[in-house]
């Protein structure tokens, strides 16, 4: 076997073995996750590096959000042609870094994959599913960190270790003598790095397990409510009449039951776009139609009950935009006629639900056709109930910790998501779903209630702990308390990104030095 061939096993071993690890999102795998990406961009050659680099980014998102198919297979693709081309171009810079810059390799390394894994949730085709740290959603004393540093201080930490467990391996390799030399000498030379990773994780976790119980201690000085989440459980693509009036008939027992075994809940929560049939434009309509009969049949049903109620309906507005919005109805106050006041989901999904004008060109046009689109929301609204504020980011709003900290600037001391998943009949999808969910409670230190229309609709608590969950692909609904308080934020909350935007600047320094350095060298 001649060496061009043992080469390109090589490679293709460490191709398979990169996707695996990316694609499983295991726990304890995430740690070493980058470990056999840096070995295949190291072994490759240059002028293959690009593909391998597209070959990776576009089969780890084919396995890791293949339920995207079940919505439509287009936009799987487009999600794994997208990180073809961002992963192509970083093992390209990764490969430059390994062979033109020979100056703080390892460093430069790490810190561009933690830019890498931060800037690849912002823009218009930002998406956070696939951050590391999101596999630690139950490791609660380690994910605390998260509410000084964000998400990002978890996922730093993941790379670091990826990068260091790469390095030990990489000199191992490089040093002669038997394995027990080869193993000491590759721990000393990495000694400092090692003691740096050490000293992190003892950290993190300290810091986790005295938040923790400091946590459960302010407990009792915080005021509590309860709050009811119902999971209808229906078919997403039932989109005729009779069908609309069925589920709320189901979210309308549902709710009865509720009240009858759990008369002190105070809010009851229905997932998004539960109420199909617009409820402004149906009941101030001056037409009589089945429509306008359910949005009346609906109201009244509301004005009637002791709790208040939270509900996400496809909003239809007579100026022909549409709006994917939540309303807040409180009995004998603002059900009859209805209120005006309702979030309308600002953050929408690429392509699915929105795109920008400059892309409303065929083919784009043919794919993506314009009546599925929604319009954005202007305002991150916050509600009351008493002294109890709260805010119902809409599904995928809650994957991004930079636009729910707007949410708590302006008051809210409760995250209510409601979310509908059942279109990927995908436990995996909605698990995914709900480990973002978890950070964004621990980043702002306060609870979240999660109704969706098939899972996961739980309570998280404000150091992450899933502490009421309802079984996936069930009618079922959950009810539970959640504790609030007006001194809640977090250093998060209040500086948000910096930690991300300080390992920017790192980089540009190291990068400055590297290039003075290199012109030295020259001259």
């Amino acid at each position: 076997m001649n060496n061009s061939v043992k080469k390109f096993f090589l490679t293709s071993i460490l191709f398979f073995l990169s996707v695996f690890l990316f694609s499983i999102n295991n726990a304890f795998f995430n740690w070493i996750v980058f470990v056999p990406v840096l070995f295949l961009v190291k072994v490759c050659d240059f002028k293959f590096v690009f593909l391998w680099g597209g070959l990776y980014g576009f089969f780890s998102y084919f396995f890791y959000v293949f339920w995207l198919s079940n919505l439509n297979f287009l936009y799987l693709i487009l999600v794994c042609f997208l990180y073809f081309i961002l992963w192509a171009f970083l093992f390209l810079c990764l490969k430059f870094f390994f062979e033109k810059s020979q100056i703080f390799i390892h460093l430069k390394i790490f810190l561009f994959l933690c830019i890498f894994e931060f800037l690849k949730t912002k823009g218009f085709l930002g998406f956070s599913f696939g951050l590391i740290s999101h596999s630690q959603y139950t490791n609660l004393f380690l994910i605390q960190i998260s509410d000084i540093f964000g998400i990002w201080a978890v996922d730093f930490l993941m790379i670091y270790s990826s990068v260091l467990i790469f390095k030990i391996l990489e000199d191992f390799i490089k040093i002669s003598g038997s394995f027990s030399v080869k193993l000491k000498n590759s721990f000393l030379i990495n000694r400092f790095s090692s003691c740096v990773f050490i000293f992190l994780l003892v950290f993190f976790y300290s810091y986790g397990i005295i938040k923790v119980f400091i946590q459960e201690e302010e407990k009792s000085s915080c005021e509590k409510i309860k709050i009811a989440a119902i999971q209808n459980n229906v078919d997403p693509w039932e989109d005729d009449i009779r069908g609309f009036s069925n589920q709320i008939e189901k979210l309308k027992n549902l709710s009865r039951k509720c009240i009858e075994e759990n008369p002190d809940v105070k809010i009851i929560v229905w997932p998004e776009t539960a109420v199909i049939p617009s409820i402004e434009k149906n009941y101030f309509s001056d037409f009589p139609s089945k429509r306008k009969e359910i949005i009346e049949n609906l109201l009244l049903f509301i004005d009637s009950m002791p709790s208040s109620f939270v509900i996400g309906n496809y909003n239809a507005q007579k100026n022909l935009k549409d709006y994917n919005s939540v309303y807040f109805f409180t009995p004998k106050e603002n059900v009859l006629p209805p209120s005006r006041e309702c979030y309308s989901k600002i953050h929408l999904v690429p392509f699915s639900e929105y795109f920008p004008e400059y892309l409303k060109i065929w083919p784009f046009t043919h794919i993506f056709p314009e009546e599925n689109l929604w319009e954005k929301g202007s305002e991150y609204k916050v509600f009351s109930l008493g002294d109890f504020k709260f805010s119902t980011p809409v599904c995928f709003e809650d994957n991004f910790s930079s636009d729910l900290i707007k949410f708590v600037r302006n008051g809210a001391r409760c995250f209510i998501n409601l979310s509908n998943d059942s279109w990927a009949k995908s436990k995996r999808c909605q698990v995914q779903h709900l480990q973002a969910a978890v950070f964004r409670s621990v980043e702002n230190k306060i609870y979240s209630v999660r109704s969706t229309s098939s899972g996961e609709t739980c309570f998280i608590s404000s150091v992450g702990k899933i502490y009421l969950r309802s079984p996936s692909f069930e009618e079922n609904y959950i009810q539970g308390e959640v504790y609030y308080s007006e001194k809640q934020n977090s250093m998060y909350t209040l500086f948000g990104d910096f930690l991300p935007y300080s390992i920017i600047f790192c980089f540009v320094i190291c990068m400055i030095f590297s290039f003075i350095a290199y012109f030295r060298k020259i001259k």
